[in-house]
């Protein structure tokens, strides 16, 4: 005798040849196969090969070696019809082996054995680890988009989004956001009142929108840093502050030009006051600019005028 193999249901399962033998005349059911489906195992053979229409129904056997059984126990005594095949509902136990061989039934009378078929139930796969939650959220980081503005742009949109650390929270998170100047001035910006920003519940972030004017002062400036703060009455929370960055627009003046108010003057016109302007050509100075101002000749000779002193 020998075992062959096949697949079922990605699992295999193995049926021993029924050989004949000095006993064996012809009345034992054959090729008996067992096949892993949803529900259990289902069993198939070839009826006797003689005398096969006085069969009145066949005997299955069945062992199962893990647990410890070491002869084949009947599971059906009769199944009281000649059909060959048959379901084992009870073979579920994942990772078993399940051993079978039939006998078939004429008037009481047993045949021989069949060839013994076996099937392996696969392991059960390892459960899927649960994942870790989320640790408690304790801080609350302010962002801004945008970050910066430009000295020169006049009224702008920012939205501040308030964004928990960890997990989320089953109750409605408010945070009141302040907006006040780092380095920047009071005069920088226009003010700006509180307001408030609100996480929901179940959620991760809030965001709210913030109208933010900068004064354009005309003076050449380092970029200045608004605070943008927040506080929370929620419990373990901390809330961290962003920093709005306004830029400054402003180039630094190079030249100082002078002019007059009058360009020409009456030879007989006697004393005349003439307005001198002295004007920077680009970002005006953080700061008083002193021009000295000099007249001197020039097509003129010096006694065409009364001297000026500088």
């Amino acid at each position: 005798m020998f075992l062959v193999g096949a697949m079922a249901l990605g699992v295999v399962f193995w049926a021993l040849p029924h050989l004949a033998s000095a006993q064996d005349d012809g009345t034992a059911p054959r090729n008996l196969t067992a096949e892993i489906v949803d529900g259990g195992v289902t069993l198939n053979w070839d009826a006797p090969a003689a005398d096969a229409n006085a069969v009145t129904g066949y005997e299955i056997l069945r062992r199962r070696p893990g647990q410890g059984e070491t002869q084949l126990t009947t599971l059906v005594a009769d199944t009281g019809s000649a059909a060959t095949s048959y379901t084992d509902t009870t073979a579920t136990e994942a990772g078993q082996r399940y051993v079978y061989r039939v006998k078939a039934l004429r008037l009481g009378e047993k045949s021989e054995w069949s060839n013994y078929a076996r099937v392996d139930l696969p392991q059960e796969p390892d459960p899927t680890p649960t994942p870790a939650a989320d640790p408690a959220s304790t801080e609350i980081a302010l962002s801004l988009q945008p970050g910066a503005v430009a000295e020169n742009a006049g009224q702008t949109e920012i939205t501040v989004t308030a964004t928990l650390n960890g997990a989320v929270r089953s109750d409605a998170t408010e945070i009141t956001v302040s907006v006040a100047g780092a380095s920047a001035q009071d005069t920088d910006f226009t003010a700006v009142s509180n307001f408030t920003i609100t996480i929901p519940a179940n959620e991760a972030s809030g965001n709210a929108s913030l109208s933010f004017e900068p004064t354009d002062d005309g003076l050449v400036d380092p970029d200045e840093t608004v605070a943008i703060t927040g506080t929370t009455t929620a419990a373990g929370l901390t809330v961290l502050p962003a920093t709005l960055t306004i830029t400054d627009d402003d180039a630094a003046s190079t030249e100082i030009t002078l002019s007059l108010d009058i360009d020409s003057v009456a030879e007989d016109a006697g004393p005349t006051t003439i307005t001198v302007t002295a004007t920077l050509n680009d970002a005006v100075r953080d700061g008083d600019t002193v021009v000295t101002v000099s007249v001197s000749p020039g097509t003129a000779q010096a006694d065409d005028f009364t001297a000026i002193e500088d």
